[in-house]
């Protein structure tokens, strides 16, 4: 049996790249099959504290590259994160939180590979 899953049902592109690779055929039709280390809980947890104190010693240059429409981005914890970095270097492209699955793939490549060319001390 095969389904043929498409943008035409609705499905936004994301969601259609996730559907895809999480479908396992079973006897009988298909089931979700999802990466459980996924929904677990991680067996180390940082405060906020630890986490900013890990940032605030970060001496590389960092870059970071944020989806506008991430339910993410503004929020104090993120700014304040972001705001925590010596040097860091922030690119926001039109996109969702799966915006690595929305087709930036060459772009953010591309600003990758501009930021490793940059000599460390103008990164920043």
């Amino acid at each position: 049996m095969r389904v043929l899953l498409t943008n035409d049902d609705g499905i936004s592109a994301p969601g259609l790249q996730a559907a895809r690779r999480a479908l396992r055929e079973v006897d009988g039709g298909f089931q979700w099959h999802a990466d459980q280390r996924l929904k677990g809980v991680p067996e180390v947890r940082l405060t906020r504290e630890q986490v900013r104190a890990f940032v605030e010693r970060v001496e590389a240059p960092a870059l970071m590259v944020l989806a506008e429409e991430s339910p993410f981005r503004g929020t104090d914890l993120y700014d304040e994160m972001i705001g925590a970095f010596d040097k860091i270097e922030t690119v926001v492209l039109p996109g969702s939180h799966h915006l690595h699955l929305e087709g930036a793939q060459g772009e953010i490549a591309g600003l990758v590979r501009k930021f490793l060319a940059q000599p460390s001390s103008s990164n920043g």
